[in-house]
């Protein structure tokens, strides 16, 4: 769909002759859309520089490891359906783009590929292994 730095195949895999809708619109960063309102709330944002410092209360709400790996915390949380909204480091926050509470804001890592099955109708896959609890 060329909007990563992996490509993203889509496949009909079913004799339906289904195509993705022409209204369909990959986004890959939160941006202002039209259909799509953001609201950015400052007093997330954090005030460190370079990289975040223990301290620091997004590092306190973060759900990455040291790796950029989800914990095992977030992990069983999702499981579970009650994680909610991964926050990151936002484009608010001083620090750099290195910091660890920066994961899934870099992109696509993996090689994905959105599907057409008979019951769900449109999902996504992936055809190599991806290591438990890592978002790229």
């Amino acid at each position: 769909m060329g909007r990563e730095r992996v490509a993203i195949p889509v496949e009909n895999g079913t004799d339906d002759g289904a195509t993705l809708d022409s209204n369909f619109e990959y986004i890959n960063a939160v941006d202002d859309h039209d259909s799509f309102q953001t609201h950015i709330d400052f007093s997330l944002a954090c005030r460190c520089s370079d990289d975040c410092e223990n301290d620091c209360p997004c590092l306190a709400r973060c759900t990455y490891d040291a790796d950029g790996y989800l914990t095992s915390r977030a992990i069983e949380l999702a499981i579970r359906a009650e994680l909610g909204v991964l926050l990151e480091c936002s484009s608010c926050c001083f620090c750099s783009n290195k910091c660890k509470s920066r994961v899934a804001q870099k992109g696509v890592h993996c090689e994905l590929e959105v599907y057409r099955t008979r019951k769900y109708g449109w999902a996504v896959r992936t055809n190599s292994l991806i290591r438990k609890g890592k978002l790229q």
